[in-house]
């Protein structure tokens, strides 16, 4: 690509900062031109590791920088909207982390606001951008497991949640932020979803993400429980390790992701996942929310 298209990054928490760095040199086609965090302390230290020369502590600057020819959101979901709602406002690109808010009304706001604007959005479900997941979603577009009838999807993570993930006021835990992944592959894969139950979160032996999908010709696994090809197998069992955490498993994806964005809107394309998609995934995770509390199966249809 001859054209490079300035990045501005919004949030450089742990995600965030892996974002900053994956455009300051994974990403073909991008340059990283400013960062934005509420931390200015945490700003000024990555934009001086990366060497990008504009730092904000308002958002609301960053976005007004002419420089900035695409807006990346990485912060705390509880500010997604007014970010988004910004962007929109001033026509750049955006893309937006999951979940797209905590509120469905939120959510549905944000997309009227993007789809009047007409500005280019694009999601970021990167589950979608891992080759395991991408191969499956050929292997059954090709009819090669006939129908898919049957599917079961689990994400558990190693470490409890922080203090702040288990905030209301500024995450949607662990059926809007962790399940949400799941719900997007259930409509990825098998169409919409009509009623939801229940989710598990809680794998201490390490970070354990697969997918199952039961077809009438045959059925296709996704995920993987040992990390390096080893097996130790003595007197007292066969051990192998297992995948340590979310960076080590998605690293790839998350890179895939971004470059498709960029290539998006270099190219004039269409978006790999839309705001459509965040609304439909947060609709489905606030009928498991709903599912939990009252222990019973909900349709989505209640939330109309």
């Amino acid at each position: 690509m001859n054209k490079r298209l300035g990045i501005g990054v919004i949030g450089l928490g742990r995600l965030g900062g892996s974002y900053a760095k994956y455009f300051g040199n994974r990403i073909d086609g991008a340059r990283l031109v400013a960062v934005s965090d509420v931390n200015e302390s945490a700003a000024e230290a990555l934009a001086a590791e990366l060497g990008v020369g504009k730092r904000y502590a308002h958002y609301q600057d960053l976005i007004a920088d002419e420089a900035v020819e695409a807006v990346v959101v990485v912060s705390p979901t509880s500010t997604h909207k007014e970010i988004v709602l910004e962007g929109a406002g001033r026509g750049k690109p955006i893309f937006c982390e999951k979940p797209l808010s905590i509120s469905l009304a939120e959510a549905r706001e944000m997309q009227r606001a993007v789809e009047h604007s007409g500005v280019f959005f694009q999601m970021g479900f990167m589950r979608r951008f891992d080759k395991g997941y991408v191969a499956a979603k050929r292997k059954i577009e090709a009819g090669e497991i006939g129908t898919p009838v049957v599917f079961k999807s689990s994400s558990r993570d190693p470490y409890r949640p922080s203090l702040e993930y288990l905030d209301p006021a500024h995450s949607g835990g662990l059926f809007v932020d962790c399940g949400i992944h799941d719900l997007d592959l259930a409509r990825w894969y098998m169409g919409e979803i009509a009623s939801v139950y229940g989710l598990s979160r809680n794998g201490v032996y390490g970070y354990d993400i697969r997918t199952e999908i039961l077809g009438t010709a045959g059925t296709l696994k996704i995920g993987y429980l040992r990390e390096t090809p080893i097996l130790v197998m003595t007197r007292d069992g066969i051990t192998h390790d297992t995948v340590p955490y979310f960076t080590e498993r998605f690293e790839q994806a998350y890179v895939s992701q971004l470059q498709d964005f960029v290539e998006n809107v270099l190219a004039g394309k269409p978006p790999g996942v839309t705001c459509a998609d965040g609304v439909a995934a947060l609709r489905a995770s606030a009928a498991a929310m709903l599912s939990y509390k009252e222990n019973r199966p909900v349709k989505i249809q209640e939330f109309v």
